[in-house]
């Protein structure tokens, strides 16, 4: 993998600056958040000192996260696989997590594990059809049949969610639309 600045390290809708380690969103400085997401082509991700410094200061869970993610920027896959594992292996159970914990093991290679965890995933409720099927990560599982049907089934359940958002004026609701 080789580096470029322009990569940024994603903390949910949170932004780590490579060029100043700050986290931030729109400018402002806003508090770390639980789930490490690396957003772009995976090529580009910089090193980033300051996840090293953030590290021994998280809760034990968030740290598997965060250890996961910091070892696969710096290409140790089989450390990585091992953090991912740890979490996937415990009581943790949070769909939405373990959705990013299944696109990187995709990214790491471990195509079975992944189907595995996004079956895990799917069957905890979490439906969102556009994150599956438009997730770059995920497309080394787009030609597995257990994907496809999995992928469709997910689309109709989204479509039931967007469906009864709708007819409960959910937009209006969350000040969405007027």
């Amino acid at each position: 993998m080789s580096t470029s600045p322009s990569a940024v390290l994603r903390f949910a809708r949170f932004e780590l600056d490579p060029r100043s380690g700050e986290l931030g969103k729109k400018g402002d400085l806003v508090p770390l958040r639980p789930q490490a997401v690396v957003e772009t082509k995976f090529e580009e991700v910089p090193y980033i000192g300051a996840l090293k410094a953030l590290v021994p200061k998280m809760n034990p869970r968030l740290r598997e996260f965060m250890t996961a993610a910091q070892t696969l920027i710096e290409e140790r896959p089989a450390e990585s696989l091992e953090a991912v594992n740890r979490i996937v292996s415990s009581d943790f159970r949070d769909p939405e997590r373990l959705f990013y914990l299944t696109r990187h093991l995709a990214r790491l290679g471990d195509t079975a594990g992944a189907l595995q965890l996004l079956e895990r995933v799917a069957a905890g409720g979490f439906a969102c059809y556009p994150a599956f099927a438009d997730d770059p990560f995920l497309s080394s599982l787009g030609t597995r049949p257990a994907f496809k049907t999995m992928l469709g089934d997910t689309r109709r359940r989204h479509q039931v969610a967007a469906n009864a958002f709708a007819a409960a004026s959910g937009g209006r609701l969350l000040g969405m639309e007027v």
